[in-house]
């Protein structure tokens, strides 16, 4: 037993270090691939935001009854504020010399000091992470510490009604699952109410607080030139920000969100000659962007 122990305890050692440094490692929300703790090739665990990363640890159960084993994993927040699982490891203790787990805890907290992390109380997280049904609901010691906080950067996303409006602001108003098409980056308060505007429901707003090159690093923004193209099919245009005019001399409308959507809808039956002369300027898709080059973009087919 002890020898499977061992050879146990080496297999997590290693993947503890390994996952760590690919988080560490990662310096902006991307798509993320973690070890498998099994040993097998890397896991994809999708769109991730690295600053948000939480390690779990507690003492299991199994059927109800404790267990001679003790879990650590990693979860992290979406831009929704949204939490999740990310990847685990169930590692066990010999009951006889090691009376409730608590040399293998020790061991566990000392290698994560040694990269920086903390295991505190989880009552010092996010109320999301506290102990609830299907959530470590009956879980003994359950601790939890960050993986890597950033300078310059609050520690999760808020909705703006805990967080309160401060700026700069990273801003998600819409689904952040497999890219950041809906974050807008907002410098000022003339930038929200704009923003109000042109993505209604600010209560379903969340925030993310911070330091402007901290905010900018964490979404990769850059101060990219909008784009001006011309389009003969609505499905050449990009599912991003943008402005389109439907005739040379016609008015400019937008910003849009969705300029393929906007654009769809506006030449549903429309005439093949007309798509022909539509002209559109947007933003780079699938990406952050700037409020500021949002409200640029009229000016683009002025």
């Amino acid at each position: 037993m002890h020898e499977n122990a061992d050879e146990m305890s080496t297999a997590f050692n290693g993947w503890v270090d390994a996952s760590v440094a690919a988080v560490r490692g990662c310096g902006a929300i991307q798509a993320m691939r973690l070890p498998d703790p099994n040993g097998g090739s890397p896991l994809d665990v999708g769109l991730l935001d690295p600053s948000t990363v939480v390690a779990v640890a507690a003492y299991g159960q199994t059927g109800g009854h404790e267990a001679n084993g003790l879990y650590f994993g990693l979860v992290a927040q979406d831009p929704m504020t949204h939490w999740r699982g990310l990847t685990g490891f169930f590692l066990t203790w010999c009951p006889g010399c090691d009376d409730g787990g608590e040399s293998l805890l020790r061991g566990l907290r000392s290698r994560l000091r040694q990269h920086g992390v903390v295991l505190r109380s989880i009552y010092d997280m996010p109320s999301a992470l506290h102990p609830q049904d299907g959530w470590f609901e009956r879980d003994r010691g359950l601790l939890a510490g960050h993986v890597s906080l950033r300078p310059g950067l609050s520690p999760h996303w808020v909705h703006v009604a805990s967080g309160g409006e401060s700026w700069p602001a990273l801003i998600t108003t819409g689904p952040a699952l497999s890219d950041l098409t809906n974050v807008v980056l907002v410098e000022r308060p003339q930038e929200s109410v704009a923003l109000a505007r042109l993505r209604p429901h600010p209560k379903r707003w969340t925030w993310r607080l911070g330091d402007l090159a901290a905010l900018e690093a964490l979404v990769v923004l850059r101060r990219d030139r909008p784009r001006v193209s011309m389009t003969y099919t609505p499905l050449r245009s990009p599912a991003s920000w943008g402005v389109y005019r439907l005739s040379p001399r016609g008015p400019v409308v937008g910003p849009v969100a969705n300029l393929r959507r906007a654009l769809t809808s506006a030449l549903e039956g429309a005439p093949r000659d007309r798509i022909g002369h539509v002209q559109v300027g947007y933003l780079q898709a699938g990406a952050a962007a700037r409020m500021a080059d949002v409200l640029s973009l009229s000016a683009l087919l002025a």
